[in-house]
C-alpha cells in the first residue's frame, strides 16, 4: 500500500475548505439553538406573569358573593379607604424629607452666612495689613532718604527711571523700586 504523498501546501488548502464550509455552519448552528431556548425561557416567563396577574385580578375585583349591591358598595369603600390610607401615608412620608431637607438648607444657608461673614472680616484684615505694610515702607524709605515728608510715595517703575538723574541707580527698598540711592554710612 502506498502512502498518499501530500504537502503542507496542499493539506493547508484542504483546511481553509473545510473551516470556510463548517464553522459558519457552526455559528449558524449556535445561534439558532440559542434563540430557541431565549423564546423557550421568556415563554415560560410570561405564563407565570399572566398566572400572578390573573390571580391579582381577582384578588382586586368583586367579591363572589355579590348578589346583593350593598356588599359591593362596602368592598368598593373599603377599597377606596385603603387607597386613601396609603396616599396618607405617602404624603406624611414626603412631608417629613421636606421638612428635613429644608432644615438642612437653613444650616447650609447658615454655613455660607457664616463663611461670608468671616470672608469679609478676612478682607478687611488683608486691607489693614497692607495699609500698615505700605505705612512701615514709607517709614522705613523716609528714615533712609533723609525726607520728612509724611504719606510720600516714591515713584515707581518707567515713571521713576525717568526722574532720576543720570549717573542715579535704582534701589530696591522692600518690594518697591526707589529711584534715589540713599548713602548707607
Amino acid at each position: 500500500m502506498r502512502l498518499l504523498f501530500v504537502n503542507l501546501y496542499e493539506f493547508g488548502q484542504f483546511l481553509q475548505i473545510l473551516l470556510w464550509i463548517f464553522l459558519p455552519m457552526a455559528v449558524i448552528a449556535i445561534l439558532i439553538t440559542t434563540y430557541l431556548h431565549y423564546r423557550k425561557r421568556r415563554m415560560a416567563g410570561l405564563m407565570a406573569a399572566t398566572t400572578i396577574d390573573e390571580e391579582e385580578r381577582a384578588a382586586e375585583s368583586w367579591p363572589e358573593d355579590s348578589n346583593q349591591p350593598y356588599q359591593g358598595y362596602l368592598w368598593m369603600k373599603d377599597k377606596y379607604e385603603e387607597y386613601r390610607q396609603k396616599a396618607d401615608d405617602r404624603y406624611y412620608q414626603l412631608k417629613e424629607q421636606l421638612t428635613g431637607e429644608q432644615g438642612r438648607v437653613k444650616e447650609l444657608s447658615a454655613t455660607i452666612d457664616e463663611l461670608n461673614n468671616t470672608i469679609a472680616d478676612l478682607g478687611a484684615r488683608l486691607e489693614a495689613n497692607r495699609r500698615l505694610l505700605l505705612n512701615i515702607h514709607n517709614e522705613l524709605n523716609n528714615s533712609l532718604n533723609g525726607s520728612n515728608g509724611v504719606g510720600e510715595l516714591p515713584p515707581v517703575g518707567p515713571a521713576a527711571e525717568a526722574q532720576a538723574a543720570p549717573g542715579e541707580g535704582t534701589r530696591i527698598v522692600g518690594w518697591v523700586e526707589s529711584s534715589t540711592d540713599p548713602v548707607i554710612q
